[in-house]
């Protein structure tokens, strides 16, 4: 396995948020237009995980009477009464 795919399985189990080490190591080895194109990919994968998970958060918060209005661009974390 070469170290760009190993970088992409490290990405399938990594935590949210970035990893800006791995993603300029993956960057650096990323020398033709495939790999580029794959970097590119594992990128925009990533965001859309991290936009479900916010989103399956909000839903959970919603539900709990946490939060009563959530945005789309971040959570509002306002308890209600």
């Amino acid at each position: 396995m070469d170290s760009y795919a190993l970088g992409r399985s490290m990405g399938d189990n990594s935590d949210a948020g970035f990893d800006y080490d791995r993603y300029r190591r993956l960057l650096a080895e990323a020398n033709s237009e495939t790999k580029r194109l794959a970097f590119i990919n594992l990128l925009i994968e990533e965001k859309a995980k991290d936009r479900l998970a916010r989103h399956s958060l909000r839903a959970t918060l919603v539900r709990m009477g946490i939060v009563a209005n959530p945005t789309d661009d971040g959570l509002d974390m306002k308890r209600t009464a």
